[in-house]
């Protein structure tokens, strides 16, 4: 059995899975995971862009380019049991084709549509969640802190509304951030960033766009129809530390 060690991106996986498809019996897991046993054996896949280009190819050949989506979305997703289950979707997938959309009665394939649905819903929350703050000059900053990790697909819904910005959108929680400058964007690694600057990045420099946001949220609150209970339902309690509508963050 073989442990299939591929660096955590999707197209890392795309590559690893590969390889894993013509073994029974392996995994596919991101670099520093533990070992499954005592006896597989461990094999490093390096991204390869042409190979994860041809698995896209195939993929979507196959079963569609809806399907491909399912599977990025789920490899976004934080479900510890991700990796094992779209090495089994993608097995099914090869066999069934286009009908494996409709194969739910499987525990396998619904498993994997709960999951889309979950990282689908909080990519859509995250469109209306993230707050830009103004930090000097063109540079935009906003911290996030999602279950899924979205910032490399929501990014580039806000780089399209702000072209002639530079924007840096941190997930705290990984360490990475979305960033753009025109039509120059990408993934940046801020695990090890400097104190000062985390600090300089956290803070408004003058005020003024929080208080835009504060102001459009009082203009448009209707005290009259205030229902805390489903305000947050909609906008989940763990989400608002990084809202500026209200001092510290309060909803309702």
């Amino acid at each position: 059995m073989n442990d299939f060690i591929y660096d955590g991106s999707f197209d890392g996986f795309l590559c690893a899975a590969g390889k894993a498809l013509v073994l029974p019996g392996s995994r596919v897991v991101p670099r520093g995971s533990q070992p499954r046993d005592l006896f597989s054996q461990t094999v490093e896949v390096p991204t390869d862009d042409d190979a994860a280009a041809r698995m896209r190819r195939r993929i979507g050949t196959v079963a569609g380019a809806d399907e491909l989506d399912t599977m990025l979305l789920v490899h976004s997703s934080a479900a510890p049991e991700r990796h094992d289950l779209l090495l089994s979707h993608i097995r099914l997938t090869f066999r069934a084709g286009r009908s494996v959309a409709a194969e739910i009665s499987r525990p396998g394939v619904l498993a994997v549509r709960r999951i889309r649905d979950r990282v689908s819903l909080e990519m859509a929350r995250f469109l209306g969640f993230v707050r830009l703050r103004r930090v000097g000059g063109r540079l935009y900053y906003a911290r996030v802190r999602p279950d899924a990790d979205i910032v490399g697909l929501v990014g580039p819904h806000f780089a399209e509304r702000f072209p002639d910005q530079v924007l840096l959108i941190h997930d705290e929680a990984r360490g990475i951030a979305f960033w753009s400058d025109g039509p120059r964007r990408g993934i940046v690694d801020l695990s090890e960033m400097p104190r000062d600057l985390a600090a300089r990045l956290s803070m408004d420099c003058d005020g003024e766009i929080e208080e835009l946001w504060r102001t459009y949220f009082e203009r448009i609150a209707n005290p009259e129809r205030r229902n805390p209970r489903l305000q947050r339902r909609l906008m989940p309690a763990r989400y608002w530390d990084a809202l500026v509508e209200q001092p510290a963050g309060r909803v309702g």
